[in-house]
């Protein structure tokens, strides 16, 4: 899985989750302050991220996934280190 599609596959997962366009999400697009994610909503997307790439995401690396992009890295090195 490359990058893009790993981007693609986040992106859908948190416009589901969020109830939002995919277009508002963008690389810079900080999850609470700009696309409105809650503490329930990133448990969720949490949860579809591990389902849907195989991965557990620690809860101490949470709090440093400030922004899309971010979340689309945290993701693809996870996936590149299996």
């Amino acid at each position: 899985m490359d990058r893009n599609e790993i981007e693609n596959k986040i992106k859908s997962i948190v416009a589901a989750k969020l109830n939002i366009p995919l277009e508002k999400i963008t690389p810079g697009a900080q999850l609470r302050e700009d696309l409105g994610m809650d503490s329930f909503a990133a448990v969720e997307v949490v949860f579809e991220i591990e389902d849907g790439f195989n991965i557990t995401v620690g809860q101490e690396d949470v709090p440093g996934i400030i922004t899309f992009s971010d979340m689309v890295e945290y993701v693809a090195q996870r996936i590149t280190v299996k």
